[in-house]
């Protein structure tokens, strides 16, 4: 980038900017073209110099999604700096900044819920509801940053949004976001136990903190065991369940609450689930079946409102009560 320009987006003159522009009418041009560079929004965010961001997305509003050299947006730099209102002000103007993907996939909301910002958190998630459903390239979503980061009340507000949502694929939406596995194959709740283990090791200068912290983390186990979509038996790649964790570093009292909330919602460990018996491979080399045919002709059909397609589901009908 030119010297120059930096120097104004740092200070924020607009007057300057066309100064400049008169000079080199290609300047904005020249930058655009680059994969990966820093724009002027990007010093504009890093300064919070709203009025100049103004301008830039005016002229050019691709900058708002550009990358600089280290994968950040400029939104993501804002946040860096502490620009809360200029953070306010871009997420108003252009709500889908929030999923924009930087640096290892981690979205502006991810470092939302990273930093704990409720209320930034909230309007995201009220302005722009698909920024729930966005994946970290370590297969980590909102879910996984709030728990490994002790954002327990982002936590609230995350499950208790996505139990309430009523969009379309909102019940698919739930249980993807609930369930999300991340490159280790560990879900919230995974991690959640697995961080009671890891508190216990803390030193003893931090007693208070500590205590704090195993408080937290149970609050947030049993708030994920309260999720009624929640799988409360999947396995890592450990081979353990969220019950063999809590067992095995001894989290669970006999007769204490947290006892009662896993006998009372199911949980297993992964030596008494049942072996699954068919894998996948062999389900698709086994012979079809006339009810397997028919389920999935019906499917099918659910999908498709055709005249074509109605007089197929007649013929199945037809077979269906013929069969019985």
């Amino acid at each position: 980038m030119d010297p120059r320009l930096q120097q104004v987006a740092e200070s924020g003159s607009i007057t300057d900017f066309y100064a400049l522009i008169d000079e080199s009418p290609y300047l904005l041009e020249s930058i655009d073209t680059v994969s990966f560079v820093n724009t002027p929004l990007h010093i504009a965010a890093a300064s919070g110099r709203i009025a100049f961001a103004a301008e830039m997305l005016n002229l050019k509003p691709s900058f708002a999604r550009n990358l600089n050299t280290n994968g950040y947006s400029p939104l993501h730099i804002a946040l860096e700096k502490d620009q809360k209102d200029f953070v306010t002000w871009l997420l108003r103007l252009d709500p889908g900044l929030a999923r924009v993907k930087g640096r290892e996939g981690f979205t502006v909301f991810h470092l939302l819920v990273l930093r704990g910002n409720v209320d930034l958190v909230v309007e995201c998630l009220i302005t722009s509801p698909k920024c729930i459903e966005d994946v970290s390239v370590n297969g980590q979503n909102a879910l996984h940053l709030a728990v490994m980061n002790d954002r327990f009340e982002v936590l609230q507000v995350l499950t208790g949004w996505i139990q309430r949502m009523s969009q379309r694929n909102a019940l698919s939406t739930e249980y993807a976001f609930l369930n999300q596995m991340d490159l280790t194959h560990n879900t919230a709740l995974h991690l959640a136990s697995g961080m009671l283990y890891f508190l216990q090791f803390l030193s003893v200068f931090c007693f208070r903190n500590k205590a704090k912290a195993l408080t937290l983390f149970m609050q947030a186990v049993k708030l994920l065991l309260e999720c009624r979509m929640v799988q409360r038996n999947e396995v890592n790649g450990d081979g353990l369940t969220f019950l063999d964790i809590l067992r095995t570093h001894g989290h669970i009292d006999e007769g204490g609450d947290l006892q009662q909330l896993v006998l009372k919602t199911g949980c297993k460990n992964a030596a008494s689930l049942p072996t699954k018996l068919m894998k996948t491979y062999d389900f698709f080399k086994s012979p079809i079946t006339f009810w397997t045919y028919c389920s999935t002709q019906t499917r099918r059909i659910s999908a498709d409102t055709s005249d074509e397609a109605r007089g197929v589901f007649l013929i199945i009908c037809t077979l269906l009560i013929t069969a019985t």
